[in-house]
């Protein structure tokens, strides 16, 4: 999935002039995998009940997160943020059929997304590789990524995504001649990792959709970080908003273009 990697290139873009980023160490990794297995295991818990998977109060639209400006961890921050958007009159097999055309991504998530290429699909898999392009605050930035999604139906309304980056590689001059994929050492080691999951399940209302996205990058100084926090959290809230709403445009746009075929 797209979405996470949207909001990661504002953070991107706030702070990769700011300071030279420490390397990635063993146990940053634990830590994040760590997060990542709890995410895992809560949403797997969850499922196990399908009569109150996803069910609540209705809320049409909300984006929050524990830690605004990041979850401090050996030589890293993690960046943990939850979304919810009700998309009206929609069903589950409208939102999936959106979802899992990953050849339409630069269509879908403009101008962010500009390649999107199907890799490999293997039942409820779907490997995929996406190209983004950044800009702003007189930063241009670029990478190339590679997804593995697997979709899990919980019962027949409602079900979930766990989306893992296989690959990511930052460019350098992104979108013009000169452009280069950068080497591990050149790389700056914002967008080192990231892990998502999307539950979603069809109510009378329309189609309710949660988003947990992580994502973990190296760490931001101490001595800048109370300076760069709330632009991560600006960047973070506002774009994963702008994801959500691209994802609800596009299923109620295709909704309406259906009904209108059927009459």
């Amino acid at each position: 999935m797209v979405f996470r990697l949207l909001y990661c290139f504002g953070l991107v873009i706030v702070i990769q002039r700011s300071a030279a980023a420490a390397r990635l160490t063993a146990e940053t990794l634990a830590a994040w995998d760590e997060q990542v297995r709890t995410a895992r295991a809560q949403v797997e818990r969850e499922a196990q009940s399908p009569q109150t998977f996803l069910t609540g109060p209705a809320v049409r639209f909300l984006v929050e997160s524990p830690e605004p400006s990041g979850c401090p961890v050996p030589d890293g921050l993690i960046h943990h943020w939850f979304g919810t958007e009700l998309i009206p009159h929609a069903r589950a097999s409208g939102l999936l059929s959106v979802l899992q055309r990953y050849d339409a991504y630069a269509e879908v998530f403009p101008p962010v997304v500009v390649e999107a290429r199907l890799l490999n699909r293997d039942g409820p898999t779907f490997d995929y590789h996406l190209k983004f392009i950044q800009k702003g605050l007189g930063v241009r930035s670029g990478l190339l990524a590679d997804f593995r999604s697997r979709y899990v139906q919980v019962d027949a309304k409602s079900g979930y995504i766990v989306t893992e980056s296989l690959k990511l590689i930052e460019l350098q001059s992104p979108g013009k001649p000169d452009e280069r994929q950068l080497s591990l050492a050149e790389s700056k080691g914002f967008v080192e990792r990231s892990f998502t999951l999307l539950r979603y399940r069809e109510t009378d209302q329309g189609v309710l959709i949660r988003m947990e996205s992580m994502m973990l990058s190296r760490d931001v100084p101490s001595s800048i970080r109370w300076l760069v926090s709330p632009f991560i959290h600006k960047f973070a809230r506002q774009t994963m908003s702008t994801t959500l709403e691209r994802i609800k445009d596009r299923v109620c746009s295709e909704s309406d273009s259906i009904s209108v075929a059927k009459r």
